[in-house]
């Protein structure tokens, strides 16, 4: 088995890197369509990008943010279905595949990238932005620097003498 580690921050609009453990990753972000109460259509399209990239890139591991507990009431069965079903078949699927997954909670990967688990999408500036512009990375999409962030998580997790390399006191300046 390889030593690539694909990294998802699963939505609507999901974001992906992927990169050898020794390597330099490849990040960006996939929208999948609007379908409304269609859930069978936004997973076929799910389906069609995951499969896709598991072949393109055969990783020996698939870490994802595990997800959060629905708000009672207030998240739309449609809108819970499509966002837990990214995880019940990115799980499926790697099964399938003999890929390990690894489900990360948000405040984890938060902490060790940004110094706290307490951060939102809506702070300006985003803390996901500078954490990867310190490591050498400009990132313009939420989604895509939460998976980069994510991936070199996961890579000091699984690998840390190769992620030393991404920690800001060993900083190389990255396009």
């Amino acid at each position: 088995m390889g030593n690539v580690v694909l990294a998802l921050d699963l939505a609507t609009e999901l974001g992906w890197a992927v990169g050898p453990v020794d390597g330099e990753p490849r990040f960006g972000h996939h929208v999948l369509p609007k379908t409304g109460d269609d859930v069978g259509h936004f997973a076929l399209a799910y389906d069609r990008w995951l499969r896709d990239i598991l072949i393109k890139t055969s990783p020996a591991v698939v870490v994802f943010e595990a997800p959060m507990p629905d708000t009672a009431g207030r998240t739309p069965l449609a809108t819970s279905l499509k966002l837990k079903g990214l995880c019940w078949h990115t799980e499926f699927m790697c099964a399938k595949a003999g890929i390990r997954v690894v489900q990360e909670p948000a405040s984890s990967w938060k902490k060790s990238i940004c110094g706290t688990g307490r951060i939102s999408k809506a702070m300006r500036p985003y803390p996901v932005f500078v954490a990867l512009e310190q490591r050498g990375f400009r990132v313009s999409n939420h989604n895509a620097a939460d998976a980069l962030a994510l991936w070199i998580h996961a890579l000091s997790v699984l690998s840390p003498r190769n992620a030393t390399r991404f920690d800001p006191l060993f900083r190389e300046v990255r396009a």
